[in-house]
């Protein structure tokens, strides 16, 4: 769904979720095998700075393949994508919108991504998962056209990700992932 704002040609807001299987990889020059994303998390595989890690590759791994700038990380972003992580888990809800009415637009201005700018793109893709897989997460991203739409737009250059070591339904186990995408024109 666009989000239009004052003196812009257009801002868009698109909305989704879900979850693909996706692997990374660089072939060494002397034709070892390739060396997946998954390598991100070798040291400490259940933790969510892992996870993270690995979602971002395996995103930018799908931008990559199709000629796209890489997403860099943004701390902003990855404040409003961390706190609606957890508050879907703690609230049991799975929406782009928190029980409070929030979307994705308004908690990433809260975060101050959106001040100082002249013009700006936000979007949002959300997965939970039974288990803690990140290339499922992804995977499932790209096998639907709107998150597909998303994850490889030319429009966002930052990314956030936020992880619950948890499911919405409140059962204690699973993964529930929120990545947003942003873009912003500095005045």
């Amino acid at each position: 769904m666009p989000v239009a704002r004052p003196g812009l040609r257009s801002a868009v807001f698109l909305s989704v979720l879900t979850a693909v299987v996706v692997l990374l990889l660089a072939a060494p020059a002397d034709g070892a095998a390739a060396v997946p994303c998954a390598a991100q998390r070798q040291s400490e595989p259940d933790s969510a700075r892992a996870i993270r890690l690995e979602l971002r590759c395996l995103i930018n791994v799908e931008r990559i393949e199709r000629g796209l700038p890489r997403l860099r990380a943004n701390g902003a972003l990855f404040r409003a994508a961390g706190r609606h992580a957890r508050d879907m888990v703690r609230r049991r809800y799975f929406s782009h919108y928190s029980r409070s009415g929030s979307g994705p637009t308004s908690r990433i201005a809260g975060t101050g991504y959106l001040r100082a700018t002249q013009g700006w793109v936000v979007g949002e893709n959300i997965a939970w998962h039974q288990f803690r897989d990140p290339r499922w997460v992804v995977s499932s991203w790209m096998h639907s056209p709107l998150h597909r739409r998303l994850l490889l737009s030319g429009r966002f250059r930052e990314l956030g990700i936020g992880i619950a070591k948890s499911s919405p339904r409140g059962n204690g186990r699973g993964l529930t992932a929120v990545v947003d995408f942003g873009r912003r024109k500095r005045r």
